[in-house]
């Protein structure tokens, strides 16, 4: 499983300080215009989209409470 984070950030030094507040450890693209933001269905932040080995969505929630759902999602397909 991988986790990849997709931040509008406008600069590389928002996205650092970004990551840097949240204790971030897993790759984070910057997306200010928001092109790959929208190919997953955009909506409100934080947004969880559950992506299988065959490339299908298996999952996309934009609620804050959808977390501990999509970790589950995820980990099912491990």
């Amino acid at each position: 499983m991988a986790v990849t984070a997709i931040h509008r950030a406008d600069s590389i030094d928002d996205l650092v300080s970004w990551r840097e507040s949240f204790g971030s450890a897993h790759p984070v693209l910057l997306d200010p215009d928001e092109t790959v933001w929208s190919l997953y269905g955009g909506g409100y932040r934080p947004h969880y989209v559950v992506i299988d080995r065959d490339f299908t969505i298996q999952l996309s929630s934009d609620a804050y409470g959808a977390r501990t759902t999509a970790e589950a999602t995820a980990l099912s397909y491990l």
